[in-house]
């Protein structure tokens, strides 16, 4: 099977407003997603048992032949078409399926090719002509040439996204990190460098540190000048491993503590240097531990990812803060500790 990057041809015309889409793979169900939305594509391959695949095509944000996504809460699939009758049958007359709306639009470029599995009822979405051949030949699928398909610009010729952390366990060996560069695809077999930490992504793309310890003295040795002459002192270790061990950006534990009670300067209650209502700790450590546990795993925030873990979006700024503060406020104190 190609590369869902490989080049297939020179792209005839440049694209108006162009966007990635991504793939993504479910192991469970057999089901390919498409989706423009890299946010989208992040939460639900870490979340929800979905592989990513990275930049299958590219499409136009505006103008061009309108895809249309539908979904089917009996069976818990999505359905890509052009065809609008098709779209109008399914979603109006058989009341079977719910229309999403235009999902991107189609251009000039490679025909996107469907296929349909009677076995399961998924349709798969490929420019890939040995994938074709594989799967209609020996896997029980069979072409739909006459249904509402699309042309696509080329996956080469991608918008580049910020390079940031995946973490999923979505490939069954646990829960791993995986390098997401710049072309939307999984860095793989290569040593990589973030935040000046060095990282080694095996076959897999599953990316380990050299050590765990040079990760966590990093960031701790970084937050500790930060913190110097405040309460927080000397906290950067607990700082950088609860950050480690929850996925999330070290930094953002201890921006919340800058914003909120100036490096634990003014706490609302006993070693509650994040303006935590109700809550009040017997130490700094104990503290530091519930709170970078609490942002990660409360279900208040869906995050952006970063290139040094996740991070706050707009949305989870004003949501912590109660419309105090947003996202780029709060940036500023994150860049303070290190840029």
């Amino acid at each position: 099977m190609e590369p869902l990057a490989s080049v297939c041809a020179d792209a005839s015309s440049a694209v108006v407003d162009k966007m990635n889409v991504y793939r993504l793979f479910n192991p469970s169900s057999a089901e390919h997603l498409y989706t423009s939305d890299f946010y989208e594509a992040m939460t639900i391959a870490s979340a929800q048992g979905w592989q990513y695949e990275g930049i299958g095509f590219t499409a136009s944000g505006s103008s061009g032949t309108p895809v249309y996504r539908l979904y089917s809460p009996a069976c818990g699939l999505h359905l890509w078409t052009t065809d609008a009758n098709e779209k109008r049958e399914l979603s109006i007359a058989k009341h079977e399926w719910n229309y999403e709306g235009v999902a991107w639009f189609g251009v000039k470029g490679f025909h996107m090719r469907r296929l349909y599995d009677p076995a399961s009822g998924q349709h798969l979405y490929t420019r890939d002509s040995n994938e074709v051949a594989e799967l209609t030949s020996r896997c029980g699928w069979r072409e739909e040439p006459s249904a509402g398909t699309w042309d696509t610009g080329d996956a080469h010729d991608y918008v580049p996204v910020e390079p940031t952390w995946l973490v999923s366990s979505s490939w069954g060996n646990g829960e791993q990190r995986y390098w997401i560069q710049s072309d939307g695809s999984i860095a793989k077999g290569t040593t990589l460098s973030v935040g000046g930490v060095e990282y080694v992504a095996d076959v897999t793309g599953a990316a380990l540190e050299k050590s765990e310890y040079d990760f966590v003295n990093t960031w701790a040795h970084r937050i500790d000048a930060y913190m110097a002459a405040y309460p927080l002192a000397g906290q950067g270790r607990n700082f950088a491993q609860a950050a480690y061990e929850h996925g999330l950006d070290p930094r953002l534990s201890a921006a919340i503590a800058s914003l909120e009670s100036t490096r634990g300067k003014y706490c609302f209650r006993p070693h509650n240097a994040w303006g935590w209502t109700g809550k009040s700790f017997s130490s700094w450590r104990e503290a530091i531990w519930a709170h970078v546990r609490y942002l990660a795993t409360s279900g208040y925030y869906g995050f952006a990812w970063g290139p040094y873990g996740r991070k706050f979006t707009e949305r989870d700024a004003q949501t912590y803060s109660g419309g105090y503060y947003g996202v780029a406020y709060l940036e500023r104190f994150m860049r303070d500790i290190w840029a």
